[in-house]
């Protein structure tokens, strides 16, 4: 009977043991699958959460400050219009008058190289090529390089014509985001391409093409005093102004220009 006793206590111990160890296994299963449920779960969760935050992304407001430096260098962008050019694809040569446009001539009447460098840095981060410098109403050069000084002074021999080139582009300001350290500028934009001489009127419009007349500057032909009030003119009729939205990167405190696209 001991034997026997002996016997079913090693067997009631090794189905004991037995039980015990499937059910530690089958625990640590138990577990195991509950983890990756709950690692899958928490994904998808996550995921859900992190595409309806972007959906309900709010575009971040560019703070004044930033907004009135922006609205100060696109004011001084004006050239690239009168170049009538695709900014990203500027060859050299209008790439300085470009920059030439925005940096002030020293005391001497001169553009020093040192100069407009600077002012390429601040707005495109790279530097000026020594090329010509060719008026845009004809094909000879409007300044000349001075190697023993590093500049471009006036080239003499240039003679006077008329002007025929884009006159003047009024920006009206529209909107502004930031994404990170991307901004974005929507302006509304007219154009004129006639000369005001004298007291005689001066016509704005809503494309390069002169396709429709937004504004007309008209004066008093005795006094040649203003009789339109451009801003009114052109905020009546700003409906019918295309969109350019400027592309910016901000690198260092400085806003460098990207891009710029017309919205059709």
């Amino acid at each position: 009977m001991k034997k026997r006793v002996e016997q079913t206590e090693e067997g009631l111990l090794y189905k004991t043991k037995n039980r015990n160890e499937r059910a530690l296994i089958n625990t640590l299963l138990t577990i195991a699958f509950v983890s990756v449920i709950s690692v899958f779960v928490g994904g998808v969760v996550m995921l859900y959460s992190g595409i309806q935050k972007e959906k309900n992304a709010t575009p971040v407001i560019v703070s004044y400050e930033e907004g009135l430096s922006l609205n100060n260098i696109i004011d001084k962008l004006d050239m690239l219009d009168l170049l009538k050019k695709d900014y990203t694809n500027l060859s050299d040569e209008d790439f300085l008058v470009l920059v030439a446009s925005m940096t002030k001539q020293s005391e001497e009447g001169v553009y020093k190289v040192e100069d407009l460098n600077k002012t390429a840095n601040q707005y495109f981060n790279k530097d000026i090529k020594i090329v010509k410098f060719n008026c845009l109403d004809c094909p000879n050069e409007l300044y000349i390089y001075d190697e023993a000084t590093n500049s471009y002074r006036f080239n003499e021999n240039h003679q006077g014509h008329g002007v025929g080139y884009l006159k003047d582009v009024y920006n009206l300001y529209f909107s502004s985001k930031r994404e990170g350290n991307t901004y974005y500028v929507t302006v509304l934009k007219a154009f004129s391409n006639s000369l005001q001489t004298g007291c005689g009127a001066q016509y704005y419009y809503d494309s390069l093409t002169e396709s429709n007349k937004v504004a007309t500057l008209e004066y008093n032909m005795e006094t040649c005093e203003l009789l339109t009030d451009l801003d009114n003119e052109i905020n009546n009729n700003k409906g019918k102004l295309n969109k350019y939205t400027y592309t910016f990167e901000k690198e260092n405190d400085k806003f460098i220009l990207k891009s710029i696209e017309l919205e059709k």
